[in-house]
């Protein structure tokens, strides 16, 4: 076997492209009312994404020589068909078992007034079956929405409307609550925010949203309240398609600041992130030795493509990882990896400088034909096996660090999946050819490595079982 030939270290790739992938979608869990960690609605970069730019002022004003009863109809009919396409789309994740209640934040539930006046609980599916089918009726009612010209909209109109306004504020207050993931899922988190964003901007303009309906009360707040404060302010990378990298720094959101030690879960150990993956089932056949191929080569060769492919990672998410940003070369929330220098000492670096020793060093040793010999029958170095080993430790520090410092751009790129079965592959071949170190990915108890638990989850799951 005859590894290609290696290709020089490249910080900047100039282009790549990842196609999108699709997980089976998976339910949001209600979270609890103490210690609960943020919602990804409204944590960085989902509640960022939109389509829209600046403020929705400009959009929600009245145009000259329009009926401020028409323009409030049209627009309430566009948010309607909307919103009705979105729950369309996640209607099937929508059901009693997965919704029994009409929720819209941990301890907040919707009531609906029955015939007889008397406040009801639903399972979501039916109060939104309910509001949608009440909504279309008045739609199509023309005494209530006229259509023609010359009819005169009704007295209550601007009453209905409110009504109408409130009821769809809470489809949008229930869908960011229990069903955002299927939104992520689907890539479509900066249509949905815009989409919302300009509801809001419309409700408040016109005199349809009370403060209460969007906030709540103290013991049953809303949880899309205090999205209402948060302004989009930069576009996703795309909308659902294949999305390329964007080339520029702006284009992969602020730089992940590294989780407290008593902080919310980070997003790489959580649902769907932590199992999107391009490859399914056990890695375990990946790594199995093939028949007649000698385990030097075959350690070599794979080696060689980890490096490669953790070095194109790297290069797209390297101006991100800055002096600045990363000052210590951090693996988890309380652990910095120390770099070992000529002279035997431990030394701190900052993490570009750091990642930069190891993958020049790296790239020294593919180099090196007495280490990586690449010509037939030329034997490997009788310490191959404890440099190769010296080699898979600083690529984990590698992993290590960008999980946990850079995760959400990652997420900015949507490659999730691609890093995710990367370093899953990676952990796999590592176990079997006894090259991983349990205290090399789980670290000491007062200075865990951040990804330790997202090897023990897969360990579970059985991906790397």
């Amino acid at each position: 076997m005859t590894r290609a030939q290696r290709p020089k270290r490249s910080p900047t790739p100039t282009s790549a492209t990842f196609p999108p992938v699709e997980i089976p979608p998976q339910r949001q869990s209600l979270p609890s009312p103490t210690l609960a960690p943020k919602p990804l609605y409204l944590s960085s970069p989902f509640v960022e994404a939109a389509l829209v730019k600046g403020n929705f002022k400009t959009i929600v004003m009245l145009p000259k020589y329009v009926d401020i009863m028409e323009w409030v109809a049209v627009n309430i009919y566009d948010f309607y068909t909307n919103l009705n396409e979105f729950y369309g789309v996640i209607a099937e994740c929508c059901n009693q078992p997965n919704c029994p209640k009409m929720s819209a934040g941990p301890t907040l539930n919707y009531t609906w007034i029955n015939q007889d006046r008397k406040s009801v609980h639903l399972p979501a599916p039916t109060y939104i079956d309910y509001v949608m089918t009440w909504i279309q009726n008045l739609l199509e009612d023309d005494k209530t929405f006229p259509t023609k010209a010359g009819q005169d909209f009704p007295p209550n109109f601007p009453s209905t409307i409110k009504h109408v306004y409130r009821q769809l504020l809470r489809v949008f207050a229930h869908i960011y609550h229990a069903h955002y993931h299927q939104i992520l899922h689907l890539r479509f988190e900066p249509h949905f925010n815009s989409l919302f964003a300009h509801f809001l901007a419309f409700g408040r303009e016109y005199e349809l949203l009370d403060m209460k309906d969007v906030k709540g009360s103290s013991s049953a707040p809303v949880g899309i309240g205090q999205l209402r404060n948060r302004a989009p302010r930069k576009r996703s990378p795309g909308p659902p398609g294949n999305p390329s990298l964007p080339p520029r720094k702006d284009s992969l959101g602020p730089s992940s600041e590294p989780p407290s030690p008593g902080g919310a879960k980070p997003l790489y150990l959580s649902s769907p992130f932590a199992d999107a993956a391009l490859v399914k089932g056990n890695f375990k056949t990946i790594v199995m030795l093939p028949k007649y191929v000698d385990i030097m080569e075959w350690v070599a060769v794979n080696m060689f493509d980890f490096y490669t492919n953790l070095n194109e990672f790297y290069g797209v998410l390297t101006e991100c990882c800055t002096q600045h940003s990363c000052p210590t070369m951090s693996g988890g929330p309380t652990l910095n990896y120390n770099w070992t220098n000529q002279g035997g000492k431990q030394v701190a670096l900052s993490a570009p400088t750091y990642i930069d020793s190891v993958m020049s060093s790296i790239q020294n040793l593919l180099e090196d034909e007495n280490v990586f010999p690449t010509k037939t029958n030329q034997v490997f170095h009788p310490s191959f096996p404890s440099t190769i080993k010296h080699v898979y430790r600083q690529l984990l520090r590698v992993f290590a660090h960008l999980y946990h410092a850079h995760f959400q751009q990652i997420l900015h790129i949507r490659a999730e999946p691609h890093f995710n079965s990367l370093f899953a592959h990676f952990l796999a071949f590592g176990r079997e050819y006894e090259l991983l170190e349990v205290k090399d990915i789980k670290g000491d108890p007062n200075a865990p490595v951040g990804v330790g638990l997202l090897w023990e989850r897969w360990k579970e799951s059985g991906i790397l079982a």
